[in-house]
C-alpha cells in the first residue's frame, strides 16, 4: 500500500516545535516504511508558488492509496476535487484545547472515512465535543529507547560523583520549555515547600527559557527568566540547592533522568497533547509527579509510574493542587522503599506502552482500519452544537468576549482536567480534618475586591458584602499558614458568625483548594508562610495603549 506522508502545518513554529514535528516524522516514517511504501508530499511544496503547490498537492493525493498528516485545506480541497476517495489519518497534534481553530474550516471537507488521530485521551474527548459523527484512534508517541533507558546503581552512583551530587541528595528534575503555561512558578514554589521539610532536596531545572503567554487571556511575560531569578530569590531558595540548565544533549538528560527521585511536571500547558519527556524519565526508572492534565492525564499512572496531582476548572481559571504536589513529593523523598518500587515499576509501564513497537503497531492498525473502509459511503463530518458555537466566535479570546465565552472555555478545559481521589469537591461538607489553602495568594483591592496573584489567570473578584468580615480573617490567617485543617481554621475564624457561608463561598469560586486527610502526609504547620504571599508584578493595559516601554 502506497502511505503519502505529510507533516505540513502552514503556519511558521519555533525550533522547539520543530524538534517536536521531527521526533513525530521520524518515529511514525519508520513504522509506516516496515510495511509499506511511503510517499512524500515534496519539501519545497511549503514555498512553492500556488500552481506549483496545486500541482505537487494533486499528484501527492493521486499517487497514495492513504495519507497520514496534518489536515490542511488545501489538501482536503483538492482531494474534494479530484473525487479521490482516499482516507487520511489526521494528526490532531494538541489543536483542540486551544479551541481547535484552523480544523473548525477543515471539518466539513473531512468525512466518515477519514480517522482523526488524537494523542491523549483528553483530546479524544474533546474532539467528540466539537464533531458529533468523526471516528478516532489514540497514537500515543514512541519514546526513544535507545536513547532513554535505566542503568544500574552502580552506574548511578558514578553518574551522581560525576555530576557533583552528594550521596545524600535527593533529586528532582524539570525537563521542558520555560514558559509561563508549564507552570514553572508554581514548581518554584512546590520545591521552596519540599526543601524546607527535606533540606537534602535538590531541583534541577533545563530547558529553553521561551517568552510565550497565555493568548487565550491575553497575557505575556515582559522578561521570564528575569521573573523565574526574582521568584528563586523571593522563595528563598539556597542557591545551592537549584540549577539550571538550557537545552541539553540527550545523553545528559538521561543522566539526569537516572539520578532522579522524582521528575515533577506542574504544566498547565494548552496544547500538552502528550508530554514525552515524562515517558523518557519513566524509562529511565524517575517516576513522575504532575499535574491530571491533557495527555499526562493517559501517562501518569498512579502508584505505578508517579502521582498524578489535581487540577480543577473554577471561575478563577484552572487550578493545579500544589498541596497535593509537595506531599506526593515528600512521601516519595522519605521513603526508599517506595522509590526503588516506583523506580522498576515507572519503566515496564514505558516499555510496555510507549514503545517504537507498539507506536508501530497502532499506527499499522490505522492504515488498515482506514484502507478497509475506503469501500464505505463517506459522509462530511458535523460540527456538534457546541463546536457551532465555540467556532461561530464566542469562544474566542476569552478575556474580551464576556460571561458566555468564558463558560465555553470552561467547558472546554473539563476533558483536560481531573481530580485525585484526595481533592474535596466544593459541594461536599467540610469535615474537621481536611486540609485547606488558597490556591493562589489573594491580594486586597478597591471597592470590596481582592485580585488573584496567578500570572495565567490574574481574575479580580468582588467579594459579596455579607462575606467581607469572614473572608478578611480567612486571608489573614492562610497568610500566617498557607495550609490549615478546617479545624484549624475554624477556631481562627469564631468571631465571625457567618464563616461558614464564606469558606463554601470561597471553595466554590476556587479561590480556596480542599484536600482530604491522607496519614503520613505533611503536618500543615511545616509550610513556610512564603507560599501565601503574593510573588508577581502585574499590569493591566487599556485598550488604547500604542507603545509599551519597558
Amino acid at each position: 500500500m502506497r502511505v503519502g506522508v505529510t507533516l505540513y502545518l502552514g503556519t511558521p513554529i519555533s525550533p522547539v516545535e520543530l524538534d517536536s514535528i521531527k521526533h513525530v516524522a521520524t518515529s511514525m516514517t519508520e513504522a509506516i516504511a516496515a510495511r509499506h511504501e511511503v510517499v512524500f508530499l515534496p519539501p519545497a511544496y511549503s514555498y512553492a508558488s500556488r500552481r506549483d503547490a496545486v500541482g505537487m498537492c494533486e499528484e501527492f493525493v493521486q499517487n497514495s492509496d492513504v495519507i497520514v498528516g496534518c489536515p490542511s485545506g488545501q489538501l482536503l480541497s483538492i482531494r474534494q476535487r479530484l473525487g479521490r476517495n482516499v482516507p487520511m489519518a489526521g494528526l490532531l497534534l494538541g489543536v483542540l484545547p486551544r479551541g481547535g481553530w484552523g480544523f473548525d474550516v477543515q471539518v466539513p471537507f473531512l468525512n466518515t472515512n477519514d480517522i482523526l488521530v488524537p494523542n491523549c485521551t483528553a483530546d479524544q474527548e474533546l474532539l467528540d465535543k466539537f464533531v458529533v459523527n468523526a471516528s478516532s484512534r489514540v497514537l500515543p508517541f514512541a519514546y526513544d529507547d535507545k536513547t532513554y533507558y535505566s542503568v544500574d546503581e552502580a552506574e548511578r552512583a558514578s553518574l551522581r560523583q560525576r555530576l557533583g551530587f552528594r550521596p545524600e541528595d535527593r533529586l528532582l528534575v524539570y525537563i521542558g520549555r520555560i514558559t509561563l503555561q508549564k507552570n514553572v512558578h508554581t514548581l518554584l514554589k512546590v520545591f521552596s515547600a519540599v526543601q524546607k521539610v527535606v533540606p537534602d532536596a535538590c531541583l534541577v531545572i533545563a530547558g529553553p527559557t521561551v517568552e510565550h503567554g497565555s493568548p487565550e487571556f491575553g497575557i505575556t511575560p515582559v522578561n521570564l527568566a528575569g521573573t523565574v531569578k526574582r521568584l528563586i530569590a523571593k522563595l528563598q531558595i539556597p542557591e545551592d540547592r537549584i540549577q539550571m540548565f538550557g537545552n541539553l544533549h540527550p545523553d545528559s538528560l538521561r543522566m539526569l533522568y537516572n539520578l532522579a527521585e522524582v521528575k515533577v511536571n506542574m504544566t498547565l500547558h494548552h496544547d500538552e497533547n502528550f508530554g514525552l519527556s515524562q515517558v523518557e524519565a519513566m524509562a529511565c526508572g524517575a517516576p513522575v509527579v504532575g499535574t491530571a492534565w491533557g495527555g499526562l492525564k493517559d501517562t501518569v499512572v498512579d502508584g505505578v509510574s508517579g502521582y498524578k496531582v489535581s487540577t480543577s476548572v473554577t471561575p478563577m481559571g484552572i487550578k493545579a493542587n500544589w498541596w497535593e504536589a509537595v506531599n506526593r513529593i515528600v512521601a516519595i523523598l522519605r521513603d526508599p522503599a517506595e522509590r526503588e518500587r516506583l523506580r522498576e515499576s515507572s519503566v515496564r509501564h514505558a516499555v510496555e506502552n510507549y514503545s517504537h513497537a507498539r507506536h508501530q503497531a497502532t499506527l499499522l492498525e490505522i492504515l488498515d482500519a482506514m484502507k478497509e473502509g475506503s469501500a464505505r459511503p463517506a459522509e462530511p463530518l458535523q460540527a456538534s452544537e457546541f463546536g457551532k458555537e465555540f467556532w461561530g466566535g464566542a469562544g474566542r479570546a476569552p478575556h474580551l468576549r464576556g460571561e458566555r465565552s468564558y463558560e465555553l472555555y470552561q467547558e472546554l478545559m473539563h476533558p483536560i482536567t481531573a481530580p485525585s481521589a484526595q481533592l474535596v469537591p466544593h459541594g461536599e461538607a467540610l469535615d474537621a480534618g481536611q486540609v485547606v489553602c488558597l490556591a493562589a495568594p489573594v491580594t486586597d483591592g478597591e471597592n470590596g475586591t481582592c485580585v488573584i496573584d496567578d500570572p495565567m489567570y490574574p481574575f479580580d473578584l468582588e467579594v459579596p458584602r455579607a462575606h467581607r468580615g469572614a473572608f478578611g480573617a480567612v486571608l489573614a490567617a492562610l497568610r500566617e499558614e498557607p495550609a490549615m485543617t478546617v479545624e484549624r481554621l475554624s477556631g481562627a475564624l469564631a468571631d465571625h458568625p457567618g464563616a461558614a457561608g464564606t469558606l463554601a463561598w470561597m471553595l466554590e469560586t476556587g479561590l480556596l483548594l480542599r484536600t482530604a486527610p491522607v496519614e503520613g502526609w505533611v503536618a500543615p504547620g511545616e509550610i513556610d508562610r512564603r507560599l501565601s504571599e503574593p510573588l508577581f508584578r502585574i499590569r493591566r493595559l487599556e485598550k488604547d495603549t500604542d507603545f509599551v516601554v519597558y
